[in-house]
């Protein structure tokens, strides 16, 4: 039976493949998020090492002013960057997307159990199913963070091109 002849199969398809395709899109989320974390917290760690260094040299003696300049301006970098990796909170935002995402990868496991149910003909309690599992799906979205309408697209261009049929 088509999903034009089982309008029950088509409406589980379409949930599926929202399911999936903001899955996707909070996963990418998340690894962009992760990725700014990185670019942030990397060049911090190195700045406020040299910092360190550069006091602890300084302690020997008394050194020249160039050397105490840049040390002044490397710590301000450092504060800077420390500050802005607090602010935005992106290892913390990445942990939600990333949760958001498994809530949604999971609603899709179940779809996908219960399209094969409607597949192989089992119509029992399919349609109360569906409705519960369309509530789980309106209370993810509920929850979850918004995503960049862009990483949103570039999971439906991934999830077309899938040759695997998601």
């Amino acid at each position: 039976m088509s999903q034009a002849e089982d309008p029950l199969l088509g409406a589980v398809n379409r949930l599926r493949l929202r399911a999936h395709r903001s899955a996707r899109a909070q996963y990418l989320a998340a690894k962009r998020l992760e990725l700014a974390n990185a670019r942030v917290g990397v060049p911090t760690i190195i700045l406020t090492t040299l910092v360190g260094t550069a006091l602890f040299a300084s302690l020997d003696g008394n050194p020249n002013h160039s050397i105490r300049l840049a040390a002044a301006i490397v710590s301000v970098v450092a504060a800077v960057l420390a500050a802005l990796q607090t602010f935005f909170s992106f290892s913390a935002r990445a942990a939600v997307h990333r949760q958001s995402a498994a809530k949604y990868a999971a609603l899709k496991r179940n779809l996908d159990m219960l399209r094969l149910r409607l597949m192989v003909g089992e119509m029992a309690d399919v349609q109360d199913q569906l409705q519960q599992l369309v509530e789980v799906f309106n209370d993810i979205e509920a929850e979850a963070p918004d995503v960049d309408d862009r990483l949103y697209d570039k999971a439906r261009r991934e999830q077309l091109a899938d040759a695997e049929g998601v």
